[in-house]
């Protein structure tokens, strides 16, 4: 008999929950909340990594402030195992970016993750 996790533990509702109160709500101090001191972030198409809570901090900072009003929507996400695959939607003053992006959740923090973004277009 398959065991089924918890609701608020499963990796769709972690990675839900950081998008919403990390980015969304700016509450950089949450950030160990969802994010184990390991983490990786690996930013495909030039972007570099980002490395543990620090560097996921200095990530939303930065983004913040060069992208006034910033928000994100998670119009898909699904779940397979300790991954999950997310399309989300940017958008910052009138302009908006697709991005996919993979988390790995492990012991309900994220581990790692894989981004593929596009580019800023105007509304």
């Amino acid at each position: 008999m398959k065991v089924l996790k918890n609701k608020a533990n499963r990796p769709k509702t972690v990675v839900t929950r950081f998008i919403k109160e990390v980015w969304n709500q700016k509450k950089v101090d949450s950030i160990p909340k969802f994010i184990s001191r390991s983490y990786v972030a690996h930013l495909l198409g030039g972007g570099g990594e980002v490395v543990g809570t620090r560097g996921v901090r200095l990530n939303v900072i930065k983004a913040h402030s060069q992208f006034k009003g910033l928000k994100i929507k998670v119009r898909k996400i699904v779940e397979d195992g300790d991954h999950t695959a997310s399309w989300i939607t940017l958008t910052s003053q009138n302009k908006v970016m697709n991005e996919l992006i993979i988390h790995k959740v492990k012991n309900n923090l994220i581990t790692e993750a894989w981004s593929i973004g596009g580019n800023w277009l105007k509304l």
